[in-house]
């Protein structure tokens, strides 16, 4: 599921999901959240954070953090893999191939995202039928390593992620070099 808010200058509905740019602190206090509907109340484990640029849609640089349908168990956990790897902070959050994940997803300011046309994307999954919800908070640390948007590195005059010119995500291991499957994204195999 796919929730959109408005970024508010007010800061009302989720003009606070970008206090997560640049904040280890942040994404730390908020690991966690509840989402409520008519019918049930779940909890969610955050286990990325990642920004998207929107006018790269059409571009082959583009990374569709939107996708939601997948062939297989095995496909599903490749796309996870490769939002982490997009994930401005490392987690110590498991996601397996038969959970339930949600997304929300907010526009950025030009100038804490460096991105012109920005979206800022939680993801986190729903809490396991009898999971009682523990998260060691002091393990989320930044990605080092981080795959951000094509536009993010011109923006600021930067080289781009080695993952633009060789297809290969940092955590990787080539055998026969990179392949594309079409919908721009690495095959782990």
């Amino acid at each position: 599921m796919i929730i959109y808010g408005h970024n508010m200058a007010s800061g009302q509905m989720f003009a606070g999901l970008n206090k997560f740019i640049g904040s280890e602190t942040n994404a730390r206090t908020a690991a966690t959240f509840t989402f409520s509907t008519l019918y049930r109340k779940d909890e969610y484990v955050v286990f990325a954070v990642a920004l998207s640029e929107e006018a790269e849609r059409d571009s082959d640089t583009y990374f569709n953090y939107y996708r939601t349908e997948f062939a297989s168990g095995d496909q599903f956990l490749s796309y996870i893999q490769q939002v982490r790897e997009r994930s401005l902070f490392d987690y110590p959050t498991d996601v397996r191939d038969d959970d339930t994940i949600l997304i929300l997803a907010t526009c950025t300011g030009k100038t804490s995202a460096k991105l012109n046309d920005g979206r800022l994307l939680v993801f986190a999954r729903r809490a396991r039928a009898g999971e009682q919800v523990s998260i060691k908070t002091s393990a989320i640390a930044k990605n080092i390593d981080v795959i951000m948007p094509y536009s993010w590195y011109i923006n600021q005059k930067m080289e781009p992620h080695a993952y633009y010119s060789t297809g290969i995500l940092p955590g990787d291991v080539p055998v026969d070099g990179p392949t594309n499957n079409g919908d721009n994204t690495t095959d782990n195999g």
